[in-house]
Protein backbone atom coordinates (compact mmCIF):
# COMPACT_ATOMS: atom_id res chain seq x y z
CA UNK A 1 0.00 0.00 0.00
CA UNK A 2 1.38 3.41 -0.96
CA UNK A 3 2.29 5.59 2.01
CA UNK A 4 4.04 8.96 1.80
CA UNK A 5 5.73 8.67 5.21
CA UNK A 6 7.26 5.33 4.23
CA UNK A 7 8.32 6.65 0.83
CA UNK A 8 9.97 9.78 2.21
CA UNK A 9 11.82 8.06 5.07
CA UNK A 10 12.57 4.82 3.24
CA UNK A 11 10.89 2.65 5.87
CA UNK A 12 8.45 -0.26 5.68
CA UNK A 13 5.98 0.68 8.40
CA UNK A 14 4.96 4.28 9.20
CA UNK A 15 5.80 4.14 12.92
CA UNK A 16 8.22 6.67 14.44
CA UNK A 17 9.60 6.35 17.96
CA UNK A 18 9.60 9.55 19.99
CA UNK A 19 12.71 11.65 20.64
CA UNK A 20 13.09 10.87 24.33
CA UNK A 21 16.53 12.38 25.09
CA UNK A 22 18.00 10.14 27.88
CA UNK A 23 15.56 7.34 27.07
CA UNK A 24 17.00 6.35 23.70
CA UNK A 25 20.14 4.46 22.73
CA UNK A 26 21.73 3.09 19.58
CA UNK A 27 20.50 -0.39 20.47
CA UNK A 28 16.93 0.81 20.99
CA UNK A 29 16.87 2.91 17.82
CA UNK A 30 18.32 0.08 15.76
CA UNK A 31 15.64 -2.28 17.11
CA UNK A 32 12.85 0.09 16.04
CA UNK A 33 14.35 0.56 12.59
CA UNK A 34 15.11 -3.15 12.14
CA UNK A 35 11.42 -3.81 12.88
CA UNK A 36 10.51 -1.63 9.89
CA UNK A 37 9.78 1.63 11.72
CA UNK A 38 11.89 4.74 12.19
CA UNK A 39 13.97 4.94 15.35
CA UNK A 40 15.11 8.35 16.62
CA UNK A 41 18.23 9.13 18.65
CA UNK A 42 17.67 11.70 21.41
CA UNK A 43 20.42 14.21 22.01
CA UNK A 44 21.60 12.28 25.13
CA UNK A 45 21.12 8.85 23.59
CA UNK A 46 23.08 6.08 25.24
CA UNK A 47 24.39 8.27 28.05
CA UNK A 48 24.16 8.11 31.84
CA UNK A 49 26.28 11.16 32.74
CA UNK A 50 25.44 14.78 31.85
CA UNK A 51 27.83 17.03 29.98
CA UNK A 52 27.74 20.80 29.58
CA UNK A 53 30.18 20.87 26.68
CA UNK A 54 28.73 21.39 23.16
CA UNK A 55 31.54 19.53 21.39
CA UNK A 56 31.39 16.56 23.75
CA UNK A 57 27.60 16.44 23.41
CA UNK A 58 27.88 16.36 19.61
CA UNK A 59 30.65 13.77 19.58
CA UNK A 60 28.73 11.49 21.91
CA UNK A 61 25.87 11.70 19.42
CA UNK A 62 28.26 10.88 16.56
CA UNK A 63 29.38 7.75 18.40
CA UNK A 64 25.75 6.68 18.83
CA UNK A 65 25.08 7.22 15.12
CA UNK A 66 28.05 5.01 14.29
CA UNK A 67 26.79 2.35 16.70
CA UNK A 68 23.32 2.36 15.12
CA UNK A 69 24.95 1.77 11.74
CA UNK A 70 26.86 -1.19 13.16
CA UNK A 71 23.54 -2.73 14.18
CA UNK A 72 21.32 -1.93 11.19
CA UNK A 73 21.41 -0.62 7.66
CA UNK A 74 17.84 0.67 7.98
CA UNK A 75 16.93 4.41 8.10
CA UNK A 76 16.84 6.27 11.42
CA UNK A 77 16.67 9.85 12.64
CA UNK A 78 18.14 12.29 15.14
CA UNK A 79 16.22 14.70 17.36
CA UNK A 80 16.96 18.42 17.31
CA UNK A 81 15.39 21.38 19.14
CA UNK A 82 15.99 24.63 17.32
CA UNK A 83 14.44 27.77 15.92
CA UNK A 84 15.70 30.87 14.17
CA UNK A 85 18.73 31.31 16.44
CA UNK A 86 21.39 28.59 16.62
CA UNK A 87 22.92 28.03 20.07
CA UNK A 88 26.42 26.49 20.51
CA UNK A 89 25.04 22.99 21.22
CA UNK A 90 22.91 23.02 18.07
CA UNK A 91 25.79 24.42 16.00
CA UNK A 92 28.04 21.52 16.96
CA UNK A 93 25.25 19.00 16.41
CA UNK A 94 24.63 20.41 12.92
CA UNK A 95 28.27 19.73 12.05
CA UNK A 96 27.85 16.10 13.07
CA UNK A 97 24.62 15.76 11.09
CA UNK A 98 26.26 17.20 7.98
CA UNK A 99 29.04 14.62 8.32
CA UNK A 100 26.91 11.62 9.23
CA UNK A 101 23.76 12.26 7.17
CA UNK A 102 21.05 10.36 9.07
CA UNK A 103 17.90 9.68 7.05
CA UNK A 104 16.02 12.46 8.82
CA UNK A 105 16.00 14.97 11.63
CA UNK A 106 13.06 15.15 14.00
CA UNK A 107 12.74 18.87 14.62
CA UNK A 108 10.88 20.43 17.54
CA UNK A 109 10.83 24.01 16.30
CA UNK A 110 10.96 27.08 18.50
CA UNK A 111 9.53 29.65 16.12
CA UNK A 112 10.73 29.92 12.50
CA UNK A 113 13.35 27.40 11.39
CA UNK A 114 16.84 28.70 10.76
CA UNK A 115 17.26 28.92 6.97
CA UNK A 116 20.92 27.88 7.00
CA UNK A 117 20.11 24.75 9.01
CA UNK A 118 17.31 23.83 6.62
CA UNK A 119 19.67 24.34 3.68
CA UNK A 120 22.23 22.09 5.36
CA UNK A 121 19.64 19.33 5.67
CA UNK A 122 18.46 19.72 2.09
CA UNK A 123 22.00 19.81 0.69
CA UNK A 124 22.83 16.58 2.53
CA UNK A 125 19.66 14.68 1.64
CA UNK A 126 18.38 14.74 5.23
CA UNK A 127 14.59 14.79 5.46
CA UNK A 128 12.84 17.04 8.01
CA UNK A 129 10.10 15.67 10.25
CA UNK A 130 8.64 18.57 12.23
CA UNK A 131 6.67 18.40 15.48
CA UNK A 132 5.63 21.82 16.75
CA UNK A 133 4.89 21.32 20.46
CA UNK A 134 1.59 23.21 20.48
CA UNK A 135 0.55 22.38 16.93
CA UNK A 136 -2.05 24.40 15.05
CA UNK A 137 -3.02 24.54 11.39
CA UNK A 138 -1.12 27.82 11.17
CA UNK A 139 2.21 26.74 12.66
CA UNK A 140 2.13 23.42 10.83
CA UNK A 141 1.64 25.27 7.54
CA UNK A 142 4.49 27.60 8.50
CA UNK A 143 7.00 24.84 9.16
CA UNK A 144 5.89 23.10 5.96
CA UNK A 145 6.62 26.29 4.02
CA UNK A 146 10.04 26.45 5.68
CA UNK A 147 11.03 23.04 4.34
CA UNK A 148 9.51 20.28 6.45
CA UNK A 149 8.86 17.03 4.59
CA UNK A 150 6.58 15.39 7.19
CA UNK A 151 4.43 17.00 9.90
CA UNK A 152 3.42 15.61 13.29
CA UNK A 153 0.25 16.76 15.05
CA UNK A 154 0.26 16.02 18.78
CA UNK A 155 -2.81 15.77 20.98
CA UNK A 156 -2.80 16.69 24.65
CA UNK A 157 -2.69 12.98 25.56
CA UNK A 158 1.07 12.91 24.91
CA UNK A 159 3.26 12.36 27.95
CA UNK A 160 6.22 14.68 27.53
CA UNK A 161 6.10 18.23 26.18
CA UNK A 162 2.52 17.95 25.00
CA UNK A 163 0.54 20.85 23.60
CA UNK A 164 -0.27 23.90 25.68
CA UNK A 165 -3.72 23.67 24.12
CA UNK A 166 -5.97 21.24 25.96
CA UNK A 167 -7.14 19.62 22.71
CA UNK A 168 -7.22 15.87 22.22
CA UNK A 169 -5.81 14.13 19.17
CA UNK A 170 -9.28 13.05 18.06
CA UNK A 171 -10.64 16.58 18.39
CA UNK A 172 -7.76 18.41 16.72
CA UNK A 173 -6.41 16.09 14.06
CA UNK A 174 -9.34 16.04 11.58
CA UNK A 175 -9.30 19.81 11.09
CA UNK A 176 -5.56 19.75 10.47
CA UNK A 177 -5.96 16.89 8.00
CA UNK A 178 -8.66 18.80 6.14
CA UNK A 179 -6.53 21.94 5.94
CA UNK A 180 -3.13 20.49 5.02
CA UNK A 181 -2.35 18.20 2.10
CA UNK A 182 1.04 17.00 3.30
CA UNK A 183 2.30 13.80 4.96
CA UNK A 184 0.75 14.01 8.44
CA UNK A 185 1.57 11.83 11.44
CA UNK A 186 -0.57 11.48 14.59
CA UNK A 187 0.88 11.63 18.12
CA UNK A 188 -0.48 11.62 21.64
CA UNK A 189 -1.88 8.55 23.39
CA UNK A 190 -0.86 6.11 20.64
CA UNK A 191 -0.18 2.97 22.66
CA UNK A 192 -2.00 0.09 21.00
CA UNK A 193 -3.52 -1.12 17.75
CA UNK A 194 -6.90 0.45 18.41
CA UNK A 195 -5.36 3.92 18.81
CA UNK A 196 -3.30 3.47 15.65
CA UNK A 197 -6.39 2.37 13.70
CA UNK A 198 -8.32 5.39 15.03
CA UNK A 199 -5.50 7.66 13.87
CA UNK A 200 -5.57 6.04 10.44
CA UNK A 201 -9.33 6.50 10.25
CA UNK A 202 -8.81 10.24 10.78
CA UNK A 203 -6.37 10.37 7.88
CA UNK A 204 -3.03 9.90 9.64
CA UNK A 205 -0.29 8.55 7.40
CA UNK A 206 1.74 7.33 10.35
CA UNK A 207 2.00 7.37 14.13
CA UNK A 208 4.56 8.76 16.58
CA UNK A 209 4.78 7.05 19.98
CA UNK A 210 6.81 7.55 23.14
CA UNK A 211 5.47 5.87 26.27
CA UNK A 212 4.63 2.62 24.47
CA UNK A 213 8.26 2.43 23.29
CA UNK A 214 9.60 3.17 26.77
CA UNK A 215 8.00 -0.03 28.00
CA UNK A 216 9.93 -2.26 25.61
CA UNK A 217 12.73 -4.73 26.18
CA UNK A 218 15.28 -2.74 24.19
CA UNK A 219 14.58 0.69 25.68
CA UNK A 220 17.26 1.82 28.19
CA UNK A 221 14.73 3.01 30.79
CA UNK A 222 15.27 1.24 34.14
CA UNK A 223 13.32 -2.01 34.51
CA UNK A 224 11.81 -0.78 37.79
CA UNK A 225 10.41 2.28 36.02
CA UNK A 226 8.90 0.16 33.25
CA UNK A 227 7.08 -1.80 35.96
CA UNK A 228 5.98 1.45 37.63
CA UNK A 229 4.45 2.56 34.33
CA UNK A 230 2.63 -0.75 33.93
CA UNK A 231 1.25 -0.36 37.46
CA UNK A 232 0.27 3.32 37.02
CA UNK A 233 -3.24 4.45 36.07
CA UNK A 234 -3.92 7.49 33.92
CA UNK A 235 -6.07 9.01 36.64
CA UNK A 236 -3.05 9.02 38.97
CA UNK A 237 -0.92 11.26 36.72
CA UNK A 238 -0.43 14.96 37.36
CA UNK A 239 -0.49 17.50 34.52
CA UNK A 240 2.41 19.92 34.91
CA UNK A 241 3.13 23.08 32.89
CA UNK A 242 6.57 22.50 31.38
CA UNK A 243 9.16 24.18 29.19
CA UNK A 244 7.93 23.78 26.52
CA UNK A 245 4.30 22.62 26.64
CA UNK A 246 2.94 20.43 29.42
CA UNK A 247 4.02 17.04 30.78
CA UNK A 248 2.35 14.25 32.75
CA UNK A 249 4.17 12.79 35.74
CA UNK A 250 3.76 9.96 38.21
CA UNK A 251 3.25 11.04 41.83
CA UNK A 252 6.63 10.02 43.22
CA UNK A 253 8.40 12.36 45.65
CA UNK A 254 9.32 14.94 43.02
CA UNK A 255 5.93 14.60 41.36
CA UNK A 256 4.18 15.38 44.65
CA UNK A 257 6.48 18.36 45.18
CA UNK A 258 5.57 19.68 41.74
CA UNK A 259 1.88 19.26 42.54
CA UNK A 260 2.31 21.28 45.74
CA UNK A 261 4.27 23.97 43.89
CA UNK A 262 1.49 24.29 41.32
CA UNK A 263 -1.07 24.71 44.11
CA UNK A 264 1.10 27.54 45.43
CA UNK A 265 1.22 29.26 42.03
CA UNK A 266 4.62 28.23 40.63
CA UNK A 267 5.09 28.91 36.91
CA UNK A 268 6.39 26.50 34.26
CA UNK A 269 10.00 27.68 34.52
CA UNK A 270 10.08 27.11 38.29
CA UNK A 271 8.50 23.67 37.92
CA UNK A 272 10.92 22.64 35.18
CA UNK A 273 13.90 23.92 37.17
CA UNK A 274 12.76 22.00 40.26
CA UNK A 275 12.48 18.62 38.58
CA UNK A 276 15.71 19.12 36.64
CA UNK A 277 17.59 20.03 39.82
CA UNK A 278 16.17 16.92 41.47
CA UNK A 279 17.37 14.46 38.85
CA UNK A 280 15.06 15.00 35.88
CA UNK A 281 14.60 12.19 33.37
CA UNK A 282 18.13 10.87 33.89
CA UNK A 283 17.79 9.92 37.55
CA UNK A 284 14.06 9.27 37.57
CA UNK A 285 13.72 7.13 34.44
CA UNK A 286 17.04 6.20 32.84
CA UNK A 287 18.72 5.20 36.12
CA UNK A 288 15.56 4.47 38.11
CA UNK A 289 16.79 6.05 41.33
CA UNK A 290 13.90 5.75 43.75
CA UNK A 291 12.22 9.08 44.55
CA UNK A 292 14.71 11.05 42.45
CA UNK A 293 13.78 12.88 39.27
CA UNK A 294 10.50 12.37 37.50
CA UNK A 295 8.63 9.54 35.82
CA UNK A 296 6.84 10.69 32.71
CA UNK A 297 3.89 9.02 30.99
CA UNK A 298 1.24 9.40 28.31
CA UNK A 299 -2.43 9.43 29.27
CA UNK A 300 -2.69 6.11 27.40
CA UNK A 301 -0.80 4.32 30.18
CA UNK A 302 -3.83 2.19 31.11
CA UNK A 303 -3.43 0.44 27.76
CA UNK A 304 0.17 -0.64 28.45
CA UNK A 305 0.08 -3.83 30.50
CA UNK A 306 3.34 -5.60 29.62
CA UNK A 307 6.88 -5.12 28.37
CA UNK A 308 7.05 -5.93 24.66
CA UNK A 309 9.80 -5.99 22.06
CA UNK A 310 10.21 -3.06 19.69
CA UNK A 311 9.21 -5.35 16.82
CA UNK A 312 5.96 -6.24 18.57
CA UNK A 313 5.18 -2.56 19.14
CA UNK A 314 6.03 -1.51 15.59
CA UNK A 315 3.84 -4.29 14.21
CA UNK A 316 0.97 -3.39 16.55
CA UNK A 317 1.07 0.31 15.63
CA UNK A 318 1.54 -0.24 11.92
CA UNK A 319 -1.47 1.41 10.29
CA UNK A 320 -0.79 -0.45 7.04
CA UNK A 321 -1.30 -3.88 8.60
Amino acid sequence: MANRVCEILGIEKPVISAAMTWLTSAEFVAAVSEAGGAGVLGINAGQTVPTGDPVETAERLRAQIHRVRELTDKPFGVNLFFGEQIDPFTAETLKVLADEKPAFVLVLPFGPLNKDAVKLFKDNGIKIVARPISATVENLKQVLSEGADILIYTGVEAGGHASDYNVSLMSGFPAVRAAIDAPLVAAGGIADASAAKAAAAMGAEGVYAGTRFIVTEENPTAASVKQTLIDTKAEDLIRVPDVPGVSYFVRNRVGLELEKMMQEGADAMALNRHYMQNGGFLQGMRLGVKDQGIINSSQAINNITSVKTCREVVDELNILA
